[in-house]
C-alpha cells in the first residue's frame, strides 16, 4: 500500500480504478487515502458476492462499483 499511496501523492489523476481485494493491497485502504485527498473519483472493481465490503466502498465514497469481469467499455462510458 506504501508504493501506491507514493504513487497517488506524486502525481495528478482524475480517476483512480482499484480492485477491492487485490494480492498485496487493500482496495479499501486505496479508497480511503484518496478520499483524504483531492476530490478524485474511484472507481472500485469488486466481486459481486462481496455484498459487505461493496456496501463499505460505497460509504467510504466510491464514486462507482463495478462488478467483476468488468467490461472495459463500461469504464469508458
Amino acid at each position: 500500500t506504501k508504493a501506491a499511496e507514493e504513487a497517488l501523492t506524486s502525481r495528478d489523476f482524475v480517476i483512480v480504478v482499484c480492485e477491492l481485494w487485490a494480492s498485496e493491497i487493500n482496495g479499501l485502504e486505496i479508497l480511503k487515502f484518496v478520499s483524504s485527498l483531492e476530490p478524485v473519483p474511484v472507481l472500485v472493481l469488486a466481486d459481486p458476492r462481496e455484498t459487505e465490503k461493496i456496501a463499505e466502498a460505497n460509504s467510504l465514497g466510491a464514486y462507482r462499483v463495478l462488478n467483476k469481469p468488468v467490461d472495459p467499455s463500461t469504464i469508458l462510458a
